[in-house]
């Protein structure tokens, strides 16, 4: 994009929004094809410094010294950059959306895309500056412009129905958090019960230090009463996850009946039930500066006894959506300020260590591998169909994540059956079921070993098939594995596909030569060029090519590479058959670590007996 002067006269602004002073030195700033690749001198950034790096001269920003000057451009288009740190930790980066686009900026206008203080992105508002840029090189940043919110509707009664990049991590205050749940008309030993629950529908961790409830009768200022402030005590805790949920009731709250704990007790706490017809209460939720961030109604309603109000997820939603359908980890997002934005259901609450909704659902077992042990138990080995360990880094709080055996974030069952008919009906998932007990689990290398707790049927039966499936802790359910067949002692896989499977590929034949390095292969880059390497195998089966998966280490930060199938003729001649859906970026700085090539179903078949090649070969290379 540039400025007015000249569309080559590109520039990036890093600020230190920490309360710490930053040594950057052996940072990088690298952007998605490698073009840009800065490494940052030894320099240490105070607290609210800023850093400049401007394109190939120190001209890019007149009047202004920039600290540091890069090579490469700012693509306009399908571009990510990200800055790590000297550890190789992804610590930031800004990046084109879904359709290949920056979320802000002009490049007409040639205004700067600038963040905010909540991390979202905004184009520069301002006048031209006296050194020809739109936008804030070294200064703080413009301000977004924000439109001006609809006031909260008259509610009826509710009736059930079916470019400054940060250098460490910030949590935001004053986003938009939304109360998901409330449980406010229990009776007798049901009054313990009443809860508010918030749901943050930002992708940031968000602090409610210093937020507020509060609860007004009638809309009548004399009646406001204070239920919490939240992080009022120094040890509790205030922070509400990403896509995540925060959890304020009383001290008498019935941990036994819910089976977690509130992020936020207190004595205090106490929503009153609704008298007669005409009295309705309102709960408020206030930032820290005594901002109504949203808010709720709440009245006599003889429906709602010892029931609560939840958000729906989405205007479409329904009660049986929410509760067993289609939108029950989808989160609670939908607002429109009206009372029908809710849907009355036996309460459920969430606290800050529930897991995020939306979320991806778990991966289903896969690669399945069955034998009985010598006391006849069923013992299986397997792998998941995407590394559940990295996606849970990267979308879970850590006080969530748990990998161990004995208290998995994920549980395991086999479904098993006389008829592998029974698969395809939809009700089989509530018959005969058995959980699998873990007895090995590596969860960065995405392998695991267990056996059926109860697996006698399968040794007495002469003819059983069986699925597996995962389950995360709250009881999101995977797709079903493919199918598996006990027979006589016999364990005989059945593939879904029957004209094609996958062809389980064993590679103990490697072309030999300068790429060979102790055994291993590996990119190298001899000062002008980097080298794809190389390897060849027969496959042991026919089938298609489903993934490829590689211990990797890398000794810079990222790397885009991807993967050339071949055939081979006569020992030399090579045809192309296909390649990876797409280039992987490879991010595995001092250790090794797995990654996964996916190719399209069908798209490149092995014949048994015959020799391949694979080329792994950065992305936009040849060589």
């Amino acid at each position: 994009m540039g400025t007015e002067n000249s569309s080559n006269d590109e520039w990036i602004e890093l600020k230190n929004i920490s309360n710490e002073s930053i040594n950057i030195f052996n940072w990088q700033l690298i952007d998605k094809d490698s073009q840009i690749k800065i490494s940052f001198p030894n320099k240490i950034l105070a607290p609210g410094e800023f850093y400049l790096l401007e394109r190939t001269d120190d001209d890019s920003v007149v009047g202004i010294k920039a600290d540091v000057i890069f090579n490469g451009a700012i693509n306009d288009a399908n571009e990510t950059l990200q800055l790590f740190d000297s550890n190789c930790a992804l610590q930031d980066e800004a990046k084109t959306n879904n359709e290949g686009l920056w979320p802000a900026g002009n490049k007409d206008e040639k205004r700067s895309m600038e963040r905010d203080t909540d991390l979202t992105w905004h184009t520069y508002n301002g006048e031209i500056n006296n050194n020809g840029i739109y936008g804030t090189p070294k200064q703080e940043n413009s301000l977004k412009t924000i439109e001006p919110s609809p006031s909260p509707s008259e509610t009826p009664s509710p009736t059930p129905s079916p470019s400054s990049t940060p250098l460490s991590p910030l949590i935001v205050t004053s986003s938009k958090i939304l109360i998901s749940e409330i449980s406010y008309d229990s009776t007798g030993l049901e009054k313990e019960k009443d809860f508010i629950e918030l749901y943050n529908p930002n992708d940031y961790d968000v602090d409610l230090k210093n937020w507020s409830l509060k609860i007004i009768k009638n809309n009548s200022t004399s009646t406001e009463t204070k239920l919490s402030t939240i992080g009022y005590h120094s040890t509790e805790n205030h922070i509400i996850p990403a896509y995540g949920f925060f959890l304020i009731a009383n001290t008498n709250f019935s941990t036994t009946t819910y089976g977690l704990n509130p992020d936020i007790i207190r004595s205090s706490f106490s929503l009153p039930t609704p008298t007669t017809t005409d009295d309705f209460y309102t709960v408020k939720l206030l930032d820290g500066d005594e901002v109504i961030i949203d808010e709720i109604n709440y009245h006599q309603d003889n429906n709602l006894l010892d029931k609560s109000l939840e958000r729906k997820a989405n205007a479409s939603s329904t009660i049986e959506s929410m509760i067993s359908g289609n939108d029950l980890f989808l989160g609670n997002s939908y607002d429109s300020n009206l009372m029908t934005d809710f849907i009355i259901r036996s309460p459920q609450p969430q606290n800050s260590f529930s897991l995020p909704e939306p979320r991806e659902k778990p991966p289903k077992p896969k690669n399945i591998s069955v034998e009985f042990s010598t006391n006849s138990e069923l013992i299986l080995t397997f792998s998941l169909n995407y590394n559940y360990y990295d996606y849970a880094i990267d979308n879970f709080s850590s006080s969530i994540i748990q990998f161990s055996s004995t208290s998995p974030i994920l549980d395991f069952e086999a479904l098993y059956s006389t008829s592998s008919n029974d698969f395809s009906n939809p009700d089989f998932l509530n018959s005969s079921s058995t959980k699998l007990e873990i007895i090995q689990a590596d969860w960065e290398n995405n392998f695991f070993k267990g056996k059926l707790i109860d697996a006698d049927e399968f040794s007495s039966t002469s003819n059983l098939y069986l699925v597996l499936i995962s389950k995360d802790k709250e009881g999101m359910l995977s797709d079903f594995s493919e199918i598996v067949m006990v027979k006589d002692s016999e364990i005989l896989p059945i593939p879904i596909e029957e004209s094609v499977q996958s062809a389980p590929l064993i590679f103990y034949s490697n072309k030999e030569g300068e790429m060979n390095y102790n055994g291993r292969f590996r990119l190298y880059y001899d000062d002008t060029t980097y080298h794809a390497f190389e390897y060849s195998f027969i496959s042991q089966e026919s089938g298609y090519l489903k993934e490829i998966k590689a211990p990797v280490q890398c000794f810079v930060c990222t790397s885009m590479v991807k993967i050339e199938i071949y055939s081979i003729e006569n020992e030399s001649t090579k045809k192309l058959l296909g390649q990876s859906k797409s280039a992987v970026i490879l991010n595995s700085f001092n250790y090794p670590k797995y990654f996964n090539w996916d190719f399209e179903d069908g798209d490149i078949v092995f014949q048994k007996n015959q020799q391949y090649l694979i080329r792994f070969a950065l992305e936009g290379t040849s060589t």
